[in-house]
């Protein structure tokens, strides 16, 4: 994967779908990665992110590697607007802070 600017990659944007996660990877030159987990029913905290972590790894990332993040989740959103009060598909979601 070729880095953008300042070793930087440049986007990342998660779809947290009810069956599966999946990833695509903008880099500096504008060419794209993808990446798709196994799929899940009603996961758990443990395999959802279990998952997420796999996802994350096969586009080659760790920590801090994304300049930017664009982020899909399902679920009811908390009144106070920082994490997921209700997702029926994905239980794992319920009480995450964003």
């Amino acid at each position: 994967m070729e880095l953008a600017e300042g070793g930087q990659l440049a986007w990342l944007g998660i779809d947290i779908g009810g069956t599966r996660i999946k990833a695509a990877l903008m880099d500096g030159s504008r060419q794209v990665s993808c990446a798709t987990s196994q799929s899940y029913r009603r996961p758990d905290s443990t395999r959802l992110f279990g998952c997420l972590d796999d996802v994350i790894s096969q586009l080659g990332l760790s920590g801090g590697d994304a300049k930017g993040l664009g982020l899909c989740v399902p679920g009811v959103r908390s009144q106070c607007g920082t994490y997921i009060e209700y997702a029926a598909n994905v239980p794992g979601l319920m009480g995450v802070q964003f």
